[in-house]
């Protein structure tokens, strides 16, 4: 059962209400929207670069792969942070002083990376840097662990991924050598008589 009802909007316009009746009735006839003529992103989400532009930047990089090695990839992604965006002198340095295991790779693999940027894509080994080395999850597997009371646990065996990629920049080293004969410019302490 529907009501109809009559109302007489006649006195509601001066007083500042309006119908939409009388909106629809007075708007103009709709333009294109210019919101549709944008382009429309990709359908991956991805930005579209052009391929020359990638193929020149891959062109001046070079990278090395260290895969499925046997360290948890948060503490190899710890001292990958390290190294990130330092000259590959540098970062040689700081994965000879640095006692953990994860340094040992990284220093394996800069070396492997230095040497695929000099021979195979022919870069100048004074210029390079490290632009990225990002570290991947491998596959975990588990084991078992014994207890006490002849109780059993489960133990877990990470492994990861590292890539390291290279880039030509300007770049300037931190590190300074000394050579090892080199004075020290600290006062010499000299001890008392009345000590010795």
């Amino acid at each position: 059962m529907q009501r109809h009802l009559n109302v007489n909007l006649e006195g509601f316009d001066s007083k500042g209400f309006t119908s939409s009746r009388s909106q629809a009735e007075d708007a103009q006839p709709a333009g294109i929207n210019p919101l549709m003529q944008t382009p429309a992103p990709a359908t991956r989400g991805s930005v579209f670069v052009p391929p020359l532009a990638t193929a020149l930047q891959q062109a001046r990089t070079a990278q090395a792969v260290l895969r499925k090695t046997k360290i948890s990839p948060k503490k190899l992604n710890e001292f990958a942070r390290l190294i990130r965006r330092m000259h590959i002198d540098d970062a040689l340095v700081q994965c000879q002083i640095a006692p953990n295991k994860a340094a040992k790779l990284c220093y394996k693999l800069l070396l492997s990376a230095k040497d695929n940027a000099e021979k195979d894509k022919g870069l100048d080994p004074e210029k390079l840097r490290i632009d990225r080395a990002f570290v991947g999850k491998g596959q975990h597997s588990k084991r078992m662990n014994t207890h006490a009371r002849g109780r059993s646990g489960v133990r877990h065996v990470y492994h990861s991924h590292l890539t390291i990629i290279l880039a030509e920049g300007q770049l300037k080293r931190v590190t300074r050598f000394r050579p090892p004969n080199a004075q020290w410019n600290k006062h010499k302490r000299s001890i008392p008589a009345s000590v010795a």
